[in-house]
């Protein structure tokens, strides 16, 4: 990650949850989700 922590990603999609909607803010969640365990796994 470009200096950003996976806590720093959730805290984030949790703070715009209350601007885009949380049906956004779960799929972003997901997407990020898939993102950091496909870096993880390299």
């Amino acid at each position: 990650m470009m200096g950003v922590t996976q806590a720093e990603i959730s805290e984030v999609i949790t703070h715009l949850a209350f601007y885009i909607g949380w049906p956004a803010a779960m799929s972003s969640a997901k997407i990020a989700k898939t993102c950091l365990e496909a870096e993880n796994a390299h």
